[in-house]
């Protein structure tokens, strides 16, 4: 129901910044160039990640302070017990199942569907989808000192819907919390969760 809805706008908070355009030459304010961003925080919630660690750099890790991302912003590394991050599996009923992408995947075989017979050997009818736009992913190839080829990837979010007669232990091993990108599944691309679904019923 909307009423049992949670407001993003409750979890976020904003801190608007005022800045100034600088003269490259000169290294001085530039006229007229002031200006406001409306900057968001998260704010009464936290983000927690599960990433992996090299042994050998896992010594005083907890409470320490790393760059993170593209812009390098300030992070802190603090520990938590695994059955927090963990998420459950659901109690799956067979003949129909979702699957939900928590990160972009490239299906390279189909475009913007999975192919989980090629992958995983599982027949299952896909009878609906929600996908999103295509986002571009690219990078650049420090060992080769040159960018990434840009790629359309289908974008977290989107939801598939099946029908199929295997068994739900077996979609559930394959699946859940897997990667179910045609290719860079070692780099995290196409993680994917299963759930129920009913298919609406018409009179």
């Amino acid at each position: 129901a909307i009423d049992d809805a949670i407001k993003l706008s409750d979890f976020v908070k904003s801190e608007p910044k005022v800045g100034i355009g600088r003269n490259d030459g000169t290294r001085s304010a530039e006229e007229g160039l002031l200006y406001r961003v409306d900057t968001k925080r998260l704010d009464k919630i936290e983000m927690r990640i599960k990433i992996s660690i090299a042994e050998y750099a896992q010594e005083n890790l907890d409470r320490s302070v790393v760059h993170l991302g593209g812009e390098t912003k300030l992070i802190q590394i603090k520990k938590v017990g695994q059955d927090i991050l963990d998420i459950r599996k659901p109690d799956l009923q067979k003949g129909q199942f979702k699957i939900y992408l928590s990160t972009p995947a490239f299906f390279t075989k189909y475009g913007w569907k999975p192919d989980l017979e090629g992958l995983f050997d599982i027949q299952a009818n896909l009878v609906a989808a929600c996908v999103g736009k295509p986002v571009s992913i690219g990078g650049f190839d420090m060992a080769n000192n040159k960018p990434k080829p840009m790629l359309k990837a289908v974008p977290a979010g989107s939801v598939y819907y099946y029908e199929s007669e295997e068994a739900p232990e077996t979609i559930l091993e394959k699946i859940f919390g897997k990667s179910i990108s045609d290719v860079m599944q070692e780099q995290g691309y196409g993680i994917a969760y299963v759930g129920n679904f009913k298919k609406p019923q018409h009179d």
